[in-house]
């Protein structure tokens, strides 16, 4: 992405930050990788190698079905949906490269490109967030479905907890927040 967003005097100016922050994301999607191979193994005890590869395929399933829902809709609904996407394409970009350039995403990267990006940085988000068997459970031909669904739902989410984070005199306020981030997404859309 980052030769679709920056000249090549805007990397050189900024490439010191950036390659720092490519640094940062890939040490923090390495943390969250462990974390989930690790929950994935306590659950369902096999070889770590074998954990990954089924963490790696469910994610290349949620991003296929996402895809092929994004690509089944009209050419406005599809516009639609992928700017309710970018959040989470914002955030898989290095911080730096995301401050300078994320405004030029929609016009400089292709929309096939911008398509599958979202799809994958979803699929990684719900995978990372919600396990492999929560994947798994769902039919294929309803995981893209239930995939958007969930960012939607994790957007609203986030939105409370906010909304939470800025009252005062809220009785419990950390718990609430807390069971909110962790399961209110996936909860409020009433498949297990």
């Amino acid at each position: 992405a980052v030769v679709m967003l920056l000249s090549e005097e805007e990397f050189q100016a900024n490439k010191k930050i950036i390659v720092a922050d490519v640094l940062e994301k890939l040490k923090y999607y390495a943390r969250m990788e462990a974390r989930l191979i690790f929950r994935e193994q306590s659950h369902h005890p096999q070889a770590l190698p074998r954990v990954s590869e089924r963490i790696s395929k469910a994610i290349n399933s949620v991003t296929d079905s996402v895809s092929q829902e994004l690509e089944s809709f009209s050419p406005e609904m599809r516009k639609s949906s992928i700017e309710m996407l970018l959040p989470l394409f914002k955030d898989h970009l290095p911080k730096s490269l995301a401050e300078i350039a994320f405004d030029r995403v929609q016009t400089n990267i292709p929309d096939a490109y911008l398509l599958n990006a979202v799809a994958t940085c979803l699929a990684a988000r719900l995978v990372y967030k919600e396990g492999v068997s929560f994947v798994t459970a769902q039919a294929n031909e309803n995981l893209g479905s239930i995939a958007l669904k969930y960012a939607e739902r994790s957007a609203e989410i986030e939105s409370i907890v906010d909304l939470i984070n800025k009252a005062e005199n809220v009785p419990n306020k950390d718990k609430v927040v807390e069971l909110l981030a962790a399961g209110g997404a996936r909860t409020s859309l009433g498949v297990y």
